[in-house]
């Protein structure tokens, strides 16, 4: 073989021609030679509930983000109560005294762990930051 042999001489046409039906006579030969029968083309269109599954799927997750992002526009955004003392009043002082009652009515080892709980609480140390 030549060593310097030019590929541009070729051009682009295919070297070699097969008959027009040759590759369907192979697939035809293969399997009755495996003992298979091809497998035979769609006869009916696929139905139409194959057909719309993801268009219609996509239209739901569009129209569910819409509808997020619109609800979520037309709220206004959360402020917090303002919290007023109670007013004084007979009852509330009358029930002060019976808390303050029970209180001295425990042992001193149940005051001193109700007061460090008091003390120690997140919930009423955050209010009184605030």
């Amino acid at each position: 073989m030549k060593e310097n042999f030019d590929f541009d001489k070729i051009g682009r046409r295919m070297p070699y021609k097969a008959p027009a039906n040759h590759l369907d006579k192979l697939q035809a030969d293969v399997f009755s030679q495996l003992g298979l029968s091809p497998k035979p083309e769609r006869s009916r269109p696929r139905p139409i509930f194959r057909r719309l599954v993801f268009p219609v799927t996509g239209a739901l997750v569009a129209a569910s983000v819409a509808a997020v992002v619109f609800f979520n526009a037309e709220q206004q955004p959360l402020q917090k109560p303002v919290q007023q003392p109670a007013p004084k009043t007979e009852t509330a002082d009358v029930k002060i005294e019976q808390v303050d009652r029970a209180f001295y009515n425990l042992d001193a080892a149940d005051r001193e762990y109700l007061l460090s709980v008091y003390q120690n609480d997140l919930f009423l140390n955050e209010q009184n930051e605030q």
